[in-house]
């Protein structure tokens, strides 16, 4: 019989995320295990081109922009834990930086994770080619099990 002791499930804050929360929620309390929600700020850039016409350079404070973002990320991962934790489930938290999908694998292993459940977004064509896709990423990556969540599914 397969059984789990740790669990990790990355968000994104989102509906979908949430429903792969409330499953992975479910397994560890089954199993025992412990759980593990992390989320992944992607550094904040500024992209396109920049033209001089002799103004001053923008006053814009990115390194304060980015500690506001990882801020707000780990409140809300604080509150998320003490949602979800409970007297048969005690619930971490894991704030990461940089590329979503390669940190979740490398958290995964180093978590030593047994199982990680995360949700899609069923982005296609256009989009995807975009964006990528996260969980497509961990599949490929995750040195252990991996669950998918496909968005309206629990509906």
């Amino acid at each position: 019989m397969v059984t789990f002791e740790r669990i990790l499930c990355p968000t994104d804050f989102s509906e979908p995320s949430r429903q792969a929360i409330d499953l992975a929620r479910t397994l560890a309390v089954q199993f025992g295990a412990e759980l593990r929600i992390m989320h992944c700020v992607e550094p904040v850039t500024i992209h396109g081109p920049t033209v001089d016409i002799g103004a001053p350079a923008s006053n814009f404070d990115m390194a304060g922009y980015q500690d506001m973002i990882l801020k707000q990320a780990e409140e809300s991962l604080r509150a998320l834990s003490a949602e979800l934790s409970s007297r048969e489930l005690e619930v971490s938290i894991h704030l990461a930086r940089g590329k979503p999908g390669d940190e979740i694998a490398v958290h995964a292993k180093a978590f030593n994770a047994d199982l990680v459940v995360i949700a899609t977004h069923g982005e296609s064509g256009w989009r995807r080619f975009l964006f990528g896709s996260v969980a497509e990423k961990v599949v490929r990556t995750a040195h252990c099990h991996v669950l998918t969540v496909n968005e309206g599914a629990a509906d």
